[in-house]
């Protein structure tokens, strides 16, 4: 009996920092690859086999005809496009794809995140999606450990060894993934399982979940000395997000954390035969890769916590 036919793979934003890992692993897969980026821009280093296809998105039959024998569209695009993904909604509803997936790779959000430009696009994104009836797929990693980890914006400060619990975050846990591991995870699950097993679920991933307290723990591992401490109240967070502060969505990540709410939610899917890392190899063993560039030095918004 013959293997089931490799899903064809259309990649929207593929120049991105999670876009780059995610282009490599799905290569080295069976599916076709193609990598739909605007017209005027670049679709960066693709491997070979990628199929580029330059797209101006307000030309619906050159997107129609990139989108010919594509089975998933998979967006990648970062957070200024997060809406302009709406305008894609009827194309991709004439182009009769088989599954949607958006750009998320975050957390299950509640009714207070709606306040959240960023979240609130994604919903309106999902509504659009489902009223237009076309098959969508959620993942969520929770965050990305190079974000957590790597930079300030939810308190952990490794080049300064400081650390910002807010609420209960020393002893709740965050879900965390690499860039690497949503990587592989994406590559094992979509080339070969039947849109019909994906649609209308939201997936979870999960590579390790460490407390606030098991993170200072390492980075004391790491530099030799304890982090200073400082400590930062639920209510806090809740004001920033209220008053619509540029820092919102950083709040809103440690209030979920603070809260024990930091969920993928219950439909998980494991990478077989994947060896996950965790705080011992990221943070002290320095295998932490860098997040991408941040318009804003968040190191300083740590700064009034420990005056």
């Amino acid at each position: 009996m013959s293997s089931p036919r490799a899903n064809t793979i259309a990649i929207l934003g593929p120049r991105g920092w999670v876009a780059s890992a995610v282009i490599s692993a799905l290569a080295a897969t069976p599916s076709h690859i193609k990598a739909i980026y605007r017209q005027g821009s670049s679709p960066g280093d693709l491997p070979s086999s990628v199929e580029g296809i330059e797209v101006d998105w307000a030309d619906e039959s050159a997107f129609l005809a990139a989108l010919q024998g594509v089975v998933i569209v998979l967006s990648l695009v970062g957070q200024a496009g997060l809406a302009e993904q709406l305008r894609l909604v009827p194309m991709l509803r004439r182009a009769s794809i088989s599954l949607f997936i958006p750009s998320d790779f975050a957390y299950v959000h509640t009714k207070e995140d709606d306040k959240i430009p960023v979240i609130h696009n994604k919903e309106v994104l999902a509504t659009a999606l489902n009223e237009a009836g076309v098959p969508m797929l959620t993942v969520l990693a929770g965050n990305f450990a190079e974000f957590a980890l790597n930079t300030p914006r939810i308190g952990v400060d490794m080049i300064n060894n400081r650390i910002v619990h807010t609420g209960h975050t020393d002893t709740q846990r965050i879900n965390l993934c690499t860039r690497a591991y949503v990587a592989a995870a994406l590559a094992a699950l979509l080339p070969s399982t039947p849109s019909d097993k994906l649609k209308g679920r939201t997936i979870g991933l999960n590579e390790f979940s460490p407390t606030g307290a098991e993170i200072a723990s390492a980075m004391e591992r790491r530099s030799g000395a304890p982090p200073r401490v400082a400590r930062a109240t639920d209510e806090r967070s809740l004001r920033l997000i209220d008053k619509g502060s540029p820092w919102a969505l950083a709040e809103s990540v440690k209030l979920k954390w603070s809260r024990g709410e930091h969920s993928v939610g219950e439909d998980m899917y494991d990478v077989k035969g994947y060896s996950k890392v965790g705080l011992e190899e990221l943070v002290v063993k320095g295998q932490l890769v860098k997040y991408r560039p941040l318009p804003f030095d968040f190191a300083t918004v740590l700064d009034e916590y420990f005056e």
